[in-house]
C-alpha cells in the first residue's frame, strides 16, 4: 500500500476494509435521506448526495479541522459534542445537521 500511495497515478490507496453504518438509527431507518435516497420516507430514489459513494472514498480524519457558517447550530447536539466551539445558536437547525453530517 505504501509503494501505491508514491506512484503518481495513483490518487488514493488504503486497506481493503467493511464499510458498515450501523451506528446511526437515523441513517438505518432512511429518515436521513439526503445522505442516500432509497425511496423510503416519501422519499425519490437517488435524489441525494451519494454519501456512501463518498464514504467508499474517503470517511475522514480527526486530525481534520472544518467550518460551518450556517443558521441555527447546536454545539450541544449529540454528533456535535466535543467536536465544536462557539455559541449555540438559535433559529433554523440547518446548520446543526449540516455541522453533524460534516462531524460524523
Amino acid at each position: 500500500m505504501k509503494k501505491l500511495q508514491t506512484l503518481p497515478a495513483v490518487l488514493y490507496a488504503e486497506r481493503h476494509a467493511q464499510l458498515t453504518l450501523d451506528n446511526d438509527p437515523s441513517y438505518i431507518n432512511g429518515t436521513q435521506w439526503y445522505l442516500n435516497n432509497d425511496g423510503r420516507n416519501g422519499g425519490n430514489v437517488r435524489a441525494d448526495m451519494n454519501a456512501e459513494g463518498a464514504w467508499a472514498i474517503f470517511t475522514g480524519s480527526a486530525n481534520a479541522t472544518i467550518a460551518i457558517i450556517d443558521t441555527g447550530v447546536d454545539i450541544n447536539h449529540t454528533d456535535l459534542t466535543g467536536k465544536s466551539t462557539g455559541e449555540t445558536h438559535s433559529g433554523s437547525n440547518h446548520g446543526t445537521m449540516v455541522a453533524g453530517i460534516a462531524a460524523a
